[in-house]
């Protein structure tokens, strides 16, 4: 997950050596050759590109499967396990990142002051 043309070496590489049967990359919106999303969509958070990663897996009929995420979308992909780890079989992250990690107890003030933070710049 990343910049789809980030996997064009990638990508076939792993086919051609059996370690994957079928090899998808994906370009999220506003990102490699995909247009930005209107204004009036949802904000582009790692909760959305999750969201993208399981419609595209759900279309394409997968159950379980290995994610390969460079950059931005090495924290999707750490995001996305967490969230159905029953489906993905191992993570493969490059030069990545992943949600930053804060305290338990801590993280709905983080996310409220996020939150309001963007609902200030609104007006």
């Amino acid at each position: 997950l990343d910049n789809a043309s980030s996997f064009h070496l990638l990508g076939p590489a792993l086919a051609q050596r059996g370690c994957a049967s079928d090899v998808v990359a994906l370009d999220f919106p506003g990102h490699g050759l995909s247009s930005h999303k209107s204004a009036d969509g949802p904000p582009q958070l790692l909760a959305e590109y999750a969201y993208y990663v399981a419609e595209a897996t759900n279309q394409l009929g997968w159950e379980h499967f290995t994610l390969v995420g460079h950059s931005m979308g090495a924290g999707v992909s750490v995001l996305f396990a967490a969230a159905w780890p029953e489906k993905v079989n191992s993570l493969v992250l490059l030069d990545g990142f992943a949600p930053l990690a804060r305290e338990a107890r801590d993280c709905a003030k983080h996310v409220r002051k996020s939150c309001d933070m963007r609902l200030k710049s609104n007006k």
